[in-house]
């Protein structure tokens, strides 16, 4: 306490301490500053990346795609994806939505499903769940309710010679990117997919792969999405950088203010 009263005492003696004691509160906000970008740069490099792909050799190649990019160097999982349109009925009536198959072992590396499932499940994101709760008027009791939610369903897609349907449980998933759309996800054996299948999707570990998936002859459909993805990664990496520099400046500015100072006792003896 004696040492703070002195330094607000000498503040209002010198301006050369109120500059001082300036530049190392300066320091340490950006000090702070800093080290929040880099987390939240950590954070932005480590989050898995989901790559969706076009095939630009369809019908061409003999092998399966899928074994050829899961030995690609920081892939985590890869899987032939089906879309089509799935409509969940009830009393309250009906609501489409777009349906992704996917196969198993995507499902549980990437969404973490679980092995118990005996019954047919569709897997909601974020916002196809809020949207079915809205629409059919879920309540917080029939959440909770024992056995979860259920609801009748049917997928008509021109590929199928008859429409598929039935009872299946709801289920929310805990997604590692959140999706702008709303989504649900069935899980499809791997031998219901067509060997010529175009469309696949990919999960790198956070590294950036695209290079070496366009390279072994795909396109990447959401281009955009993992280019916006990058530059925020090398934002936040820019702003770490700059702000650990400035606070390194301001911390080497009041060193040597301290050292032109040292006629004065009390910072030889406290500062």
């Amino acid at each position: 306490m004696k040492c703070l009263s002195s330094i607000w005492k000498l503040r209002k003696q010198s301006d050369r301490v109120k500059i001082i004691l300036w530049l190392y509160l300066a320091a340490c906000i950006f000090l702070f500053l800093g080290a929040k970008a880099g987390v939240e740069w950590i954070q932005v490099v480590r989050k898995p990346v989901t790559y969706r792909l076009l095939s630009e050799k369809s019908g061409q190649e003999e092998n399966d795609p899928i074994k050829k990019i899961r030995n690609l160097p920081h892939v985590l999982a890869a899987s032939h994806e089906n879309k089509e349109m799935i409509t969940l009925t009830g009393n309250w009536g009906e609501m489409a939505v777009t349906c992704v198959e996917l196969d198993e072992d995507y499902m549980k590396l990437v969404y973490h499903i679980s092995d118990k499932e005996t019954m047919k499940t569709i897997y909601f994101n974020e916002k196809a769940y809020q949207k079915y709760k809205k629409t059919a008027k879920i309540s917080k009791m029939q959440e909770q309710a024992e056995g979860g939610l259920q609801s009748q369903y049917y997928i008509t897609d021109q590929e199928r010679e008859k429409p598929d349907g039935g009872t299946a449980r709801l289920i929310l998933l805990k997604e590692t990117n959140a999706e702008s759309k709303p989504y649900v996800y069935m899980v499809r054996e791997r031998e219901r997919f067509p060997k010529e299948s175009e469309y696949i999707r990919v999960q790198s570990d956070g590294r950036e792969i695209g290079q070496d998936l366009e390279e072994v002859g795909y396109m990447i459909q959401n281009k955009m999405e993992i280019q916006k993805r990058e530059y925020q990664a090398t934002i936040l990496k820019n702003h770490f950088n700059y702000r650990l520099m400035i606070a390194i400046l301001l911390l080497l500015s009041a060193q040597c203010m301290r050292r032109k100072n040292r006629k004065n006792k009390f910072f030889k003896s406290t500062l």
